[in-house]
């Protein structure tokens, strides 16, 4: 699925018999958006006719889908207050997520396809509309048709990992990570000083989930508070704000029986799972490697006791 594909709906109105309607949000000042919790998540689609996935990430300020990114916590002069992001529901439970005063964005609903979890995407195009579903991993969007394993044969159990401290201000002196968010689109920006950082004179840009560094101490300006953080023997300066920080205390988290790390399951002595959550053996490990960005998938055998990786 291409970008493609959102630039053609842009030139179809959005009625089909009232099923959609247009942004018609009114601003107000700091007008915060945030994205439904039942679309929040890791999901991915698979186009059978070019062997490509497509991802998006949502949090609860965040919307990033095919290299498309909205902030719900930025606030752009031209929209005198309201966030960059917009989200409008409709009576039939659809939700339209888009840049905020512009229309013709795809409409969003959770929905269950094959018996897995999923987002009902929804494509104005000629002369109608096209459906399209995203799922959880890869590789159930690769196969979402596949039979999976009945949870009433298998006995899971907590794996035992370490959780990360519960905020940044207990990481003074620890390692810290890029955050999860990182991607090409919206980088983690690192300053040698804090006037390079409010000038946005930035020294290196990390766009991976898991770069370890060191948290040395935290740093105010009028706007956000800064990390002071030690990377490859240098000293930067990097986003650490409570609303929208670039740096979070660990290096795995679990949504939605996946956990998402910049470890191998393997490596267990220096994972640092996100505070109250666990790993169990029934989810699923995803390992992106911060160094290449190459994407390996786990899952945890009872019968030898191990994680195995899948295949595709």
């Amino acid at each position: 699925m291409k970008l493609k594909k959102y630039i053609l709906a842009g030139s179809i109105a959005l009625s089909f018999g009232g099923f959609f309607a247009a942004n018609s949000v009114t601003a107000n000042a700091k007008h915060y958006t945030t994205v439904p919790s039942s679309l929040r998540g890791h999901w991915y689609h698979y186009d059978s006719d070019t062997g490509q996935y497509s991802k998006l990430a949502a949090t609860k300020y965040h919307f990033n889908m095919d290299g498309i990114h909205f902030y719900g916590n930025r606030f752009p002069k031209y929209a005198r207050g309201h966030s960059q992001m917009f989200v409008y529901r409709n009576s039939k439970g659809y939700y339209n997520i888009g840049k905020y005063a512009t229309d013709e964005w795809p409409w969003w609903k959770r929905a269950t396809k094959h018996g897995h979890a999923a987002l009902r995407e929804v494509v104005p195009q000629l002369p109608g509309y096209s459906t399209y579903y995203w799922y959880r991993t890869k590789s159930i969007a690769k196969h979402p048709t596949g039979t999976s394993t009945s949870s009433k044969t298998i006995s899971n159990y907590d794996l035992d990992y370490t959780n990360a401290p519960s905020s940044l201000t207990k990481c003074i002196g620890k390692s810290v990570f890029t955050t999860y968010l990182a991607d090409t689109d919206y980088s983690v920006d690192l300053a040698t000083s804090k006037d390079n950082y409010m000038d946005q004179k930035f020294a290196m840009s990390l766009e991976r989930f898991g770069v370890p560094m060191i948290l040395q101490k935290f740093s105010s300006t009028y706007t956000t508070r800064l990390g002071v953080v030690l990377y490859q023997g240098q000293t930067y300066y990097v986003d650490a704000d409570s609303l929208d920080s670039q740096i979070v205390p660990y290096n795995t988290y679990v949504s939605h029986g996946t956990a998402y790390s910049g470890l191998k399951p393997t490596d267990k002595s220096e994972i640092l799972v996100k505070n109250n959550q666990y790993v169990n053996t029934k989810d699923e490990w995803d390992y992106v490697d911060p160094n290449t960005g190459n994407e390996i998938y786990y899952k945890f055998s009872l019968m030898k006791d191990e994680w195995v990786q899948e295949k595709d």
